[in-house]
């Protein structure tokens, strides 16, 4: 499951990186592995909006995969600027260790509010592949014909459009953890 301290680790890193000076706590994370995403979603007004999201597939050592993924959400997300100095404490963290990958044979077997949602095709000896975590598609509102179109977009694809049957579809769930940057420093006080 995941945990408010790996969004700790994720600020803390991000603290470190920025040389806010602030000294990294003992979280206490497992020696264990996952496939994880790090988010990190800005405040704007009085919503949060999304400034950075990296992860991997691939089972990570989760205290090296939280470090390594909150620097490449903050700072290697093409679709965005690097973070600065100024932004953390406007920024909310999100952890998701996924879990309970299925290749499924219709791309439309899985549940908008309970699955994330991987796409892989090949066209042109190209081969394009996108995903969007559980939760993306009802955040945007969107049904699964338009996640499955906007996962298409988001591979790169801009070709003719692309036939349901040649795409192969995983999916998959996550255990979420997420916390702002006022509950960041509360859970400092407390470990202190």
């Amino acid at each position: 499951m995941a945990d408010a301290r790996y969004c700790c680790v994720v600020f803390d890193e991000l603290l470190l990186a920025l040389g806010k000076g602030m000294e990294q706590r003992e979280w206490n994370v497992p020696m264990k592995q996952s496939p994880l995403f790090v988010t990190l979603n800005k405040l704007h007004g009085f919503e949060y909006h999304l400034r950075g999201c990296i992860g991997t597939f691939s089972p990570q050592p989760l205290l090296e995969g939280l470090k390594r993924y909150a620097l490449a959400s903050a700072f290697e997300d093409s679709r965005f600027e690097p973070i600065s100095k100024s932004e953390v404490p406007l920024l909310q963290v999100s952890v998701s260790l996924l879990t309970d990958f299925e290749d499924v044979d219709d791309p439309f077997n899985w549940e908008l509010d309970t699955h994330g949602v991987t796409i892989h095709f090949q066209c042109d000896d190209k081969s394009y592949s996108a995903t969007y975590l559980p939760g993306v598609a009802v955040d945007a509102g969107w049904t699964k014909q338009e996640t499955l179109d906007s996962l298409i977009r988001k591979s790169g694809y801009r070709g003719a459009r692309i036939k349901w049957a040649n795409l192969s579809v995983t999916r998959y769930k996550s255990s979420k953890a997420t916390l702002n940057y006022e509950e960041y420093l509360k859970l400092r006080e407390q470990v202190e």
